[in-house]
């Protein structure tokens, strides 16, 4: 393959991902008024922050939809008495 294909293919993707960049650091990382940032965090820790979430976070929803108690959420009756107008009636 010679140069003047390589730049083509990955140009778009390119404007693409340099523009998501540039939005996010407009977005988070430049900070407001009086030098307070969004999360209150510099960007690396932000970084460490999402990350940990991701690692900690999706473990911890798997577990929480295989728990038990899930099989028990219908019977409540405060959402029972809810459901009734949301259901079909029979005929």
């Amino acid at each position: 393959m010679d140069n003047s294909q390589k730049g083509k293919s990955g140009d778009t993707s390119n404007v693409f991902v340099n523009a998501t960049f540039s939005v996010f650091n407009a977005l988070i990382d430049s900070p407001g008024r009086r030098g307070v940032r969004i999360f209150g965090l510099p960007r690396e820790q932000l970084i460490m922050a999402a990350v940990a979430g991701l690692i900690l976070g999706i473990p911890a929803a798997i577990f929480i939809a295989m728990v038990p108690f899930w099989d028990y959420v219908g019977d409540f009756w405060l959402l029972g008495r809810g459901l009734i107008n949301a259901q079909p009636k029979p005929d």
